[in-house]
């Protein structure tokens, strides 16, 4: 009793044209995927004049405003907003204590940070400001800090370095490299 190589060498040559078969249809359906992936985009919701408020123990600490805001669901959801930013800080007796504005900012909301970008200014209760292009703000750390070119004006003072950390409110600050410091005289408002 042997075998039929004739049925043995069709039956291999029938299963040799369905796995290339199978493999073509992979090949096409792995394009299709790669298609889809390219032209994934998050889901996006849109704002134009946002107004966003944020609370601390019960009273508004913050107030952000911006003209546009793109909010992107992603595996990492964050919020943009490209028109930049202003906010408004509030003490505990919801009096304004400071002031931050930025042509760009985007937040992290799983890491719960904000990047603000170009012409970044600040300035704390005690009218000090600070200049920068990149700021950094971590809101769970009460932190905020750059590695960038810094400049922070003072009453008597302007103070340039690279690098900055400070509170979140701006009141107590250092330059991790100054290489300037220059007296103001005779400022007046």
């Amino acid at each position: 009793m042997g075998i039929d190589m004739t049925v043995l060498s069709k039956a291999s040559g029938l299963m040799l044209l369905v796995a290339i078969a199978h493999l073509i249809s992979c090949k096409n359906s792995l394009q299709k995927v790669q298609e889809a992936a390219a032209s994934y985009e998050p889901t996006r919701e849109a704002g134009e004049g946002v107004e966003m408020f944020y609370s601390e123990d019960g009273r508004i600490a913050m107030r952000l405003s911006a003209p546009e805001a793109l909010r992107f669901e992603a595996r990492e959801p964050y919020i943009e907003f490209p028109a930049g930013v202003y906010i408004e800080l509030f003490d505990d007796e919801g009096e304004i204590n400071g002031i931050l504005r930025s042509k760009y900012a985007i937040t992290s909301e799983k890491k719960n940070q904000t990047m603000f970008r170009d012409s970044v200014y600040m300035r704390n209760v005690r009218g000090e400001e600070l200049f920068t292009e990149e700021l950094t703000l971590d809101e769970g750390k009460d932190r905020i800090h750059s590695d960038k070119f810094v400049r922070i004006m003072t009453p008597d003072e302007q103070i340039i370095g690279t690098g900055l950390e400070s509170n979140q409110d701006f009141t107590r600050y250092r330059i991790l490299n100054i290489t300037g410091t220059f007296a103001v005289e005779g400022q007046e408002d």
